[in-house]
């Protein structure tokens, strides 16, 4: 991930917060993808507060944190905790009542999902007090209201979402055409934006292919999905449960990981599971049955993931 494109979006957000998130292990097992949960969860979270320190002095803490176009305040925020809105001040606070994340057993993994997914809400909507509103990223209302009808239907299947990157044009031609033939929508994180792009993809809401971000901003795919429920499901904000058994039956998410995985993502691979999203990695990652499939042919991928 390019550090200058980061601090050019973030700030200069260099430190050992940074080294953390982006750095990754050469062997991988389920002890040690705990632990890289874990260590992201707490960086993430640390970022985001120091983030939200700056934003205090900057604009004060009566400043409320929003996204252009949505009624959900900070989406995953709203949808898992009922929560409708925050200001630069309450964040803080909401920051420091999340719990530590452990890494000794699954249950730890999703508690660092939830927590980087949330920090990540925060950071994201603090890019936007001062950033281009119309910029790639945070996915509007209206957009997602327009997939309507095909949504509830499944005439839309389903969402793909990229994670990491492939630097390999013409393969990543064939995947767009072969997700966007089976209907799906597409949504872009990571290096794959840009990695898109240079492939001559082409990607935009009039597309169902959403370029959501890098860095935190993977953290607009799983708000894409908690809107879906809150929208076509009829759920109320903060009801978990009900969340949950919503999510297990659609959208149906897919999440395609290549490339080394950092200990950012491997707190969004846990936040995805918590969205009831399988992943198909191209990485010697431990298995999970239903939940996480391995599978090192980048054409074979998203079918993979469907099965």
């Amino acid at each position: 991930m390019d550090i200058a494109k980061i601090i050019e979006r973030y700030g200069d957000i260099t430190g050992p917060e940074l080294d953390v998130l982006l750095s990754s292990e050469e062997t991988i097992d389920v002890p040690t993808l705990l632990s890289m949960a874990s260590e992201g969860s707490k960086a993430v979270v640390a970022l985001a507060r120091s983030m939200a320190y700056r934003a205090s002095a900057d604009v004060g803490n009566d400043h409320e944190l929003v996204y252009p176009e949505t009624g959900y305040g900070l989406p995953t925020i709203c949808a898992w905790k009922g929560i409708g809105s925050l200001t630069v001040g309450q964040a803080i606070e909401f920051l420091d009542s999340l719990p530590e994340a452990g890494a000794s057993e699954l249950g730890d993994g999703f508690v660092a999902g939830e927590n980087a997914m949330f920090a990540a809400d925060i950071i994201e909507a603090i890019t936007y007090i001062h950033g281009d509103q119309e910029r790639a990223g945070f996915i509007p209302d209206r957009t997602l209201r327009g997939l309507g009808l095909s949504f509830v239907d499944e005439t839309i299947p389903g969402a793909i979402a990229f994670l990491g990157g492939l630097d390999d044009p013409e393969t990543l031609k064939k995947m767009a055409r072969d997700f966007q033939g089976k209907g799906m929508v597409g949504l872009a994180s990571g290096d794959y934006p840009d990695q898109f792009a240079d492939a001559g993809v082409k990607m935009g809401l009039d597309r169902l292919f959403y370029p959501v971000g890098f860095f935190t901003g993977t953290v607009h795919a799983l708000s894409f999905a908690v809107r879906a429920a809150l929208t076509f499901g009829n759920i109320q904000p903060g009801d978990r449960e009900g969340l949950t058994e919503y999510l297990k039956k659609r959208p149906k998410v897919i999440v395609i990981q290549n490339g080394k995985l950092n200990r950012l993502d491997a707190a969004f691979a846990f936040a995805s599971l918590l969205h009831s999203a399988s992943i198909v990695t191209d990485q010697d990652l431990p298995e999970i049955p239903h939940c996480v499939k391995v599978c090192k042919a980048p054409l074979e991928m998203i079918q993979n993931g469907i099965e």
